[in-house]
């Protein structure tokens, strides 16, 4: 009875689905990028709330003896609603004149060892990849005390992805905001903590999306 028992909670725990890799793509429509070719997603489509990082904010593509030019999204302007500085937490949430479907957010934080899904426009291509990782830690001091208690996941990412958003893979929905990676061994990628990307972005977040 015993070794028949095991066998059946073998076989069910075998037999639970992996994440579907096709469906990823759903979310696509509502990822972009900005003009100076960072990252950028939609958390309310009916008010126009988008997200990204708050270091692409202030790194508009233009004269370098100059101030930046406002950034733009499929060519309409940008305005700054609501953030926190880099340095602190990199995060912003604008409002624009393109409306893509919200994004869900996921209502628990993820945990160490669950997967992840960076889903971003790397190298400024134009092409929008998905990048697995898995949760290395939930709060951690990362580059020198730069940024503190930040998520912190086992993977790369690339140049272009800072301000993707990132989704757990158990349900496509969103628990952070991507910032950076280290581009040497060990690779690390670093993105906001979920108590603080939540606290940020709900009040914006399109209310039938959370």
């Amino acid at each position: 009875m015993t070794r028949l028992l095991i066998a059946l909670l073998a076989g069910f725990f075998f037999a639970l689905p992996e994440p579907d890799a096709a469906s990823i793509t759903d979310v696509y429509p509502s990822i972009k990028t900005l003009s100076n070719g960072c990252t950028t997603f939609s958390i309310n489509r009916r008010e126009g709330f988008w997200m990204t990082a708050a270091h692409c904010w202030g790194t508009a593509a233009g004269d370098e003896e100059g101030p930046p030019p406002p950034l733009r999204l499929e060519d309409h302007p940008t305005h700054f609603v609501a953030g926190s500085p880099f340095g602190e937490w990199d995060l912003v949430v604008y409002r624009t004149g393109v409306y893509a479907k919200s994004l869900r957010l996921n209502p628990i934080p993820p945990q160490v060892g669950d997967q992840l899904i960076v889903v971003g426009y790397p190298y400024h291509e134009g092409v929008l990849l998905p990048f697995w990782h898995r949760v290395a830690a939930r709060n951690m001091v990362w580059w020198d005390e730069a940024w503190l208690g930040n998520l912190v996941t086992d993977g790369h990412t690339a140049p272009g992805m800072s301000g993707s958003p990132v989704f757990s893979a158990a349900t496509l929905r969103v628990v952070s905001l991507h910032q950076g990676a280290r581009r040497i061994p060990p690779f690390e990628s670093v993105h906001a903590p979920y108590d603080e990307f939540v606290r940020l972005a709900r009040p914006f977040w399109d209310p039938d999306a959370r």
